[in-house]
């Protein structure tokens, strides 16, 4: 299970997530916005207009126009002929942003963690299910304070780490009891070093302010 297959279950895949992200569990049609045209934002579109089980109406959306043309380019560059929109952002504020919601179902928070919760809060107002990467702890948590009574589904902390590790980790976890017959594992213990020392954003990621 390779790195691409892992965010693809985190978005739509094995862990029965996609039902959950669906407004209508019978309809296999939904409208994604992804917040953030860089590598993630890029690769997610793909990814899930690459799937062949959901209908997927995708909208693309970054403050700056050069890099929605380079996802759009990468993107079809690797699927082909795409169908992913693009929406041209400056803040979270535009009324344009809030028409393009209105029509929505999935937000998939790409952005800097410290606008989680911004668009969250957009998330709500517009009745669509939500999911971002950041591993923000005060972020997360005035995120959670704040969908306590929410309608829809929010799953938060789906990066690399927490996100990819704790998929690599039950997927180890279900390999290990079924070839061994075990009912349980007593310990486990995962280590993530993909942070560098000094971090810099050099994959280009999209943000909004």
């Amino acid at each position: 299970m390779n790195y691409l297959t892992l965010f693809k279950t985190i978005l739509v895949g094995d862990i029965n997530l996609g039902s959950l992200l669906l407004r209508n569990k019978n309809q296999m049609q939904t409208t994604f916005f992804i917040a953030g045209g860089g590598g993630i934002g890029r690769a997610a579109a793909l990814l899930l207009e690459n799937d062949s089980t959901i209908e997927a109406t995708i909208f693309l959306a970054d403050k700056s126009s050069e890099q929605l043309n380079n996802a759009i380019n990468w993107i079809s560059k690797a699927h082909g002929n795409t169908n992913v929109q693009t929406l041209e952002i400056k803040t979270l504020d535009d009324s344009e942003l809030s028409k393009c919601l209105k029509k929505c179902d999935v937000i998939l928070d790409c952005l800097p963690g410290s606008l989680a919760p911004k668009l969250a809060k957009l998330a709500i107002e517009h009745q669509c299910h939500y999911a971002n990467l950041t591993e923000y702890v005060r972020e997360t948590k005035e995120i959670a304070e704040l969908t306590k009574d929410a309608k829809t589904g929010f799953v938060l902390q789906t990066g690399l780490a927490p996100g990819y590790i704790n998929i690599l980790a039950r997927h180890l976890y279900n390999r290990f009891t079924e070839d061994h017959g075990a009912e349980r594992v007593d310990h486990m213990q995962m280590k993530v070093g993909a942070l560098s020392k000094n971090a810099s954003n050099t994959d280009g990621l999209g943000a909004l302010s």
